[in-house]
């Protein structure tokens, strides 16, 4: 049975998602999602995004979809820089653009 928990700080959702065990990668691993939280929440590159951010024996997994690929890569930094972090695994991916169109269809050749 996995123990769930879910943070919401200034649009930031994350979720932490770990196996009840003894020792100390439990709590850690709660405080890394909270930090994690805290952190992409002072980001001004990545205002609003919904990020899934779980936390695994010291690991950090990023899930979700960002605007840009500057927002992505900054997450991912800002959560790598923490402490006791171990690894962050970036699976972030980006919105997809809509292609622009030409105001007016090109002449027909008739």
């Amino acid at each position: 049975m996995m123990k769930t928990e879910a943070t919401e700080v200034a649009g930031i959702h994350s979720w932490n998602m770990q196996k009840p065990r003894p020792g100390r990668s439990g709590p850690l691993d709660h405080g890394l999602v909270v930090n994690a939280t805290n952190a992409l929440s002072w980001l001004i590159v990545v205002p609003g995004i919904r990020l899934l951010i779980t936390a695994h024996d010291r690991w950090i997994t990023l899930a979700g979809e960002v605007d840009r690929d500057y927002q992505r890569c900054a997450a991912a930094r800002a959560t790598r820089q923490l402490r006791d972090v171990a690894g962050v695994s970036d699976l972030m991916t980006l919105k997809p653009r809509i292609a622009a169109t030409p105001a007016v269809p090109p002449s027909q050749n008739a």
